[in-house]
């Protein structure tokens, strides 16, 4: 966060009108501060490794106090979280969408940070925009099966209890 800067992120809520996407790039960028808004107001934030990367990296970026990360972490559902600390055990969320019958993404986070070293904007933004929704998918299942490296079939139930499959 001292060197880098963030250059998109992406809300999706299809109850709300869809999605969001914010540009923080340039003088013609959007303000991290309209996406703080969304991010305070939203009843819920589902993430796939926020808890870990997202909301560290944005805090010290933009001096977000920790009252108000506290507030967005209270509210945040980061299945990868769940199972780092569950299970001391990490997986992409392409493996988590396998897993779970889902459609997997067109690309990674390492492809999202050459879109944005070339410029190529509204690729970035196609690719967040996907990133976020298939979050959204996997987060909403009722339960959801874990890629887990051991090979254990365990399931995150809503109620963030994990159960073992027979």
């Amino acid at each position: 966060p001292e060197v880098d800067e963030v250059t998109c992120a992406c809300a999706y809520d299809p109850d709300a009108g869809g999605d969001l996407t914010f540009y923080f790039r340039g003088a013609d960028g959007d303000t991290p501060d309209a996406f703080f808004a969304l991010l305070d107001d939203a009843p819920r934030l589902c993430a796939f490794n926020g808890a870990r990367f997202d909301l560290p990296f944005l805090q010290p970026r933009y001096a977000i106090p920790d009252a108000r990360v506290g507030r967005w972490a209270l509210k945040l559902y980061d299945v990868y979280e769940a199972c780092r600390l569950g299970f001391d055990s990490g997986f992409s969320l392409n493996a988590l969408l396998a897993a779970n019958g889902l459609d997997s993404k067109t690309g990674t986070g390492g492809d999202a940070v050459v879109l944005a070293r070339e410029g190529r904007w509204d690729e970035l933004g196609a690719y967040c925009r996907q990133d976020v929704v298939k979050t959204r998918a996997v987060s909403c299942l009722e339960a959801i099966r874990l890629p887990l490296k051991s090979g254990r079939a365990v399931v995150l139930g809503r109620g963030g209890r994990f159960a073992v499959e027979p």
